[in-house]
């Protein structure tokens, strides 16, 4: 071997000997591995569980997690997918829409499903920051659910549900004479979870609906929100108002709070909660005012929903409700216009709605004609699933269903292109709504964020 070869292969070993050396020094300083890891991103980092017990522990625990969760959490953290419901379906996954570009950011297509939970028929109720609120849509026996069939294309389909879903107060995951639904707290990213249970067998059977309080740059603790219809014993409430109450359970103090009693007109729709400013809001679909409740103070309070566009509210509904980049929305659709809608912005005062972007989506239309745009046995051709506002105007974007397909359209240049085909829904067959609406989005954000598990 020549000189210059045995000076070549001296230096390989030193540079090799030190760069062992330097490993062993940083797997031995739990500081600065805990300073490199925490700056690597959720997905990479769960396979790293995998390196030894140590990198385990670390990756796993509730504080390195919500330290990893600061460190990549904006603010106005932006989603990279929605899971979208598919009802009746007898498997935990869920349609996807993936908002990055899958050429180069191919793991957006892979968000793991809840399979996890081994319960059927998994239905996403709320997500927030990261977690996810969900349901068993229907843990009942096969005798005490409604069968009916329905045609799609030719070919019948059987459709089963149950009757009377109540929610029930017990803490496993699935019992042999599980009856009711469930309901369950989890991070997709990293599969944990935990079941939601409530003080009384009573309370369950009151639950309206469930909402979650999530912000994980206040606090790595999560709040549920519950809502109940109890009997009025006072009879003085008329105009078609039920009394109502609320609840908050903590999972820092691990309990549920003393009940905050309200009246709250029909229309409001208690099942599309929105967390916006450390409360959650809703909205109503009449010209009333409708109500939100701030979580920390858990006092609830009234705020005006626009006018629609059409005084003819049998003809107008809303098409949109949601929060981005600190701002509310709200889309209300008109059956007259195809391809024109309007989004409104909540002012910073609450005082009223402002108009921030008047959609047509002509341009569209014109660009995919390979699209049914015009749909006789629909209400509405289209439906707004989730707008992403960026800190850069012209990156701003609302995303779209139309003729089975999800497609971005850009709030600024108007321009547009296709995101995704989406399987058709069975539950929508034959009737007057789209197979995905924006009830049916939820955004999906990759994060470590702990999920500590309710108290029974």
């Amino acid at each position: 071997m020549s000189e210059s070869k045995i000076k070549n292969k001296l230096g390989e070993l030193y540079i090799s000997s030190n760069m062992q050396r330097s490993s062993e020094e940083i797997a031995g300083n739990i500081d600065l591995l805990t300073e490199i890891l925490v700056r690597v991103p959720a997905k990479p980092l769960l396979r790293f569980i995998c390196v030894s017990k140590q990198w385990l522990a670390l990756i796993s625990d509730s504080q390195f997690c919500h330290s990893h969760t600061l460190f990549h959490h904006t603010p106005h953290s932006n989603p990279c997918a929605l899971l979208l419901n598919h009802d009746f379906s007898p498997s935990p996954h869920f349609q996807i829409v993936p908002l990055t570009n899958s050429e180069t950011d191919p793991s957006v297509v892979k968000v793991p499903c809840l399979d996890y939970l081994n319960v059927p028929r998994i239905l996403i109720m709320e997500s927030c920051n990261g977690l996810m609120l969900c349901s068993t849509a229907f843990l009942m026996k096969l005798d005490d659910q409604i069968t009916f069939s329905i045609s799609v294309e030719g070919k019948r389909f059987k459709i089963s549900y149950a009757p009377f879903p109540l929610a029930d107060n017990c803490a496993s995951v699935l019992t042999d004479n599980g009856l009711a639904f469930r309901y369950f707290l989890c991070n997709p990213t990293t599969k944990q979870y935990t079941v939601v249970t409530f003080p009384t067998e009573e309370f369950g059977r009151q639950l309206v609906t469930l909402s979650l309080a999530f912000d994980p740059l206040r606090s790595p603790h999560y709040k549920v929100i519950s809502i109940r219809t109890v009997k009025d014993r006072t009879k003085s409430r008329g105009n078609g108002q039920k009394l109502k109450m609320i609840n908050v359970y903590s999972s820092e103090t691990g309990s549920w709070s003393e009940d905050v009693c309200f009246t709250a007109p029909p229309s409001i729709s208690f099942h599309v909660g929105v967390y916006f400013k450390c409360a959650i809001h809703w909205y109503t679909d009449s010209d009333q005012n409708s109500v939100y409740f701030d979580v920390d103070t858990q006092c609830l309070k009234t705020y005006p929903m626009p006018p629609p566009d059409n005084e003819d509210l049998s003809l107008t509904e809303v098409g949109y409700f949601g929060e981005s980049m600190g701002h509310l929305h709200v889309v209300f659709i008109d059956r007259f216009k195809n391809v024109e809608f309007d989004i409104l912005e909540l002012k910073e005062d609450y005082s009223g709605w402002v108009l921030r972007y008047h959609v047509d989506l002509t341009p569209t239309e014109h660009a995919f004609p390979e699209l049914v745009w015009d749909l006789r046995d629909k209400m509405y051709s289209f439906s707004v699933l989730c707008i992403v506002r960026q800190a850069k105007e012209e990156d701003s974007v609302v995303v779209l269903f139309v003729d089975g397909r999800a497609m971005y359209f850009n709030l600024v240049d108007h321009t547009s292109r296709k995101l995704c085909d989406l399987e058709p829904c069975m539950a929508t067959a034959g009737t007057a709504a789209l197979d995905y609406e924006h009830g049916d989005a939820f955004q999906y954000i990759e994060s470590l964020s702990y999920v500590r598990a309710f108290a029974c």
